[in-house]
């Protein structure tokens, strides 16, 4: 089952209409991160959904009130998960020309395999006008993969950040690893090698070889093992962090590439 659904959206700015419109909807790693090109996930993975929304009502004191309301199911129809209608009260002080909007669903790694469909609905208190993003969705077979990337301010994880920064400050990268097959011969233990690597523009690695490490222990209710990156930004440029697993148990091998982007200090 989906063992978590939760609803966050931030909306900015009014846009008078009489159907309040998605648009520019997009997977992303993280509420921040780099656009995924795939509307398939695995067991285990997040998927974080971002959108622009235009129509609602912003009164003369910045002010926007209105409900949010978020639902998943399945092929048949199902709802598996969710979030009746809240109220939510904003303030939008700067003004703009869209209304960017958060939903993410966290997929547990018992999650049948099959099409799903995410409704994200929201209503204008002050007018009464409505809209809907219908967002679908593939959940894969449980196999070898790197999943619930993210990137963050914080070691822990807490503080979702952009791939994108000044030269002087940084960011960790957040992923796990699920998938993985046991060694029975081995006290029914994990074999894994995971190799991560910071690659330039050209694709030539910054470092004169990839970090590594190898996980061979791990309780047997764990089938998840969760990872992180520290990712300075010393130079400014174009980059690419990459990691590469390798199940020595069920010899295969599985990788992910996320884009970092360094920006100079403006003068």
């Amino acid at each position: 089952m989906l063992s978590t659904i939760t609803l966050a959206a931030l909306l900015l700015l009014p846009a008078q209409g009489t159907t309040l419109k998605f648009e520019n909807v997009r997977s992303l790693y993280g509420f921040h991160g780099p656009v995924r090109t795939t509307q398939k996930f695995l067991p285990g993975d997040q998927l974080y959904l971002a959108f622009d929304i235009g129509g609602i009502t912003i009164d003369q004191n910045g002010s926007a009130t209105y409900t949010m309301a978020l639902d998943v199911t399945d092929i048949n129809g199902k709802s598996l998960q969710k979030v009746d209608a809240r109220e939510t009260k904003d303030f939008a002080p700067l003004g703009g020309t869209g209304l960017p909007g958060r939903a993410y669903v966290i997929l547990g790694v018992d999650t049948p395999p099959g099409p799903y469909t995410l409704t994200f609905s929201a209503t204008d208190k002050a007018t009464g006008t409505k809209g809907t993003l219908v967002y679908k969705f593939e959940v894969l077979k449980l196999e070898l993969g790197i999943v619930g990337a993210y990137t963050s301010h914080d070691p822990e994880g807490r503080s979702h950040a952009p791939s994108t920064g000044n030269v002087g400050t940084g960011i960790w990268l957040q992923f796990a690893v699920t998938g993985f097959k046991r060694d029975e011969a081995k006290k029914n233990q994990p074999d894994m090698h995971i190799e991560m690597e910071y690659l330039d523009e050209s694709g030539k690695r910054t470092l004169p070889a990839a970090i590594k490490e190898d996980v061979t222990a791990l309780d047997a209710e764990h089938p998840i093992v969760s990872k992180r990156m520290s990712v300075p930004f010393t130079r400014v440029g174009k980059f690419k962090v990459k990691i590469l697993v390798t199940d020595n148990v069920a010899k295969n091998t599985t990788t992910l590439e996320l884009p970092i982007v360094v920006n100079a200090l403006e003068k």
